[in-house]
């Protein structure tokens, strides 16, 4: 799963990409309807590769993001200090 969300003063977004076994590639591009961060984008793109790969029945998988700081996190790394993003955290 690569994952990645972005979030500017015109609009925000995520993208997931589900790579499988013998070429199986499933794309899904989000835009949100919400203001976020860059790093509550990054969640929001964790969370909807989970949901599909639930749906999938997807039995095990690795996560790839360009954000350092939710993936420390995720990791039990570095501290989750926003109150906003220990919920993301936790809920993830």
């Amino acid at each position: 799963m690569h994952v990645d969300g972005s979030s500017n003063s015109r609009s925000c977004g995520a993208g997931v990409v589900l790579e499988g076994p013998g070429d199986v590639l499933l794309e899904q591009a989000l835009k949100f309807e919400f203001k976020t961060s860059n790093n509550q984008a990054e969640y929001e793109a964790i969370i909807v590769g989970l949901n599909l790969t639930l749906d999938l029945e997807v039995k095990s998988f690795f996560c790839k993001s360009d954000s350092q700081l939710v993936i420390d996190q995720l990791k039990g790394e570095f501290k989750v200090k926003e109150s906003l993003l220990q919920r993301y955290y936790h809920f993830v």
